[in-house]
């Protein structure tokens, strides 16, 4: 059977349509509201290639003792570099935060600080807790996660 262009062309679109609602409600169903996540942006110090090596073992190592985090990846393009972390909830956040302690001048001794952009619906008291990184907040505004 042949359709015209028109007819096949509402076919494809209610057929998008459908699989688009079922997708979107899948996804809000499997969808975690309470993770928060973000970027952080640094440049990495004249002169302290080395430390940042040594310093990006030493955090990823100890990261990874932590719960409640799924993501913490460090990505370089030359001096650039950005750090993916991804919490279930502000208890992590805030348990990774105070961990980050041991590490905060060995980090600002290495970067400067560019960017910190914060994704999710973020509670008051880890704004607080990351006031200082001078953070922008952005909330989920539609999309899906897997």
């Amino acid at each position: 059977m042949s359709y015209s262009p028109v007819l096949r062309l509402g076919l494809a679109a209610a057929f998008v349509i459908s699989g688009a609602t079922a997708a979107l409600a899948d996804a809000s169903a499997n969808s975690r509201d309470d993770d928060i996540f973000w970027i952080v942006e640094v440049t990495i110090n004249d002169g302290k290639d080395a430390a940042f090596d040594s310093l990006m073992s030493d955090m990823v190592a100890s990261t990874k003792t932590e719960e409640g985090i799924t993501n913490y990846e460090w990505m370089r393009n030359g001096a650039v570099v950005h750090q993916y972390e991804r919490y279930d909830d502000a208890a992590a956040v805030l348990a990774h935060l105070g961990g980050f302690g041991k590490f905060a001048e060995s980090y600002f001794d290495v970067f400067s600080l560019t960017g910190f952009t914060v994704y999710g619906s973020v509670p008051d008291n880890v704004k607080e807790a990351i006031a200082g990184f001078k953070s922008v907040y952005l909330e989920k505004a539609g999309g899906f996660a897997r």
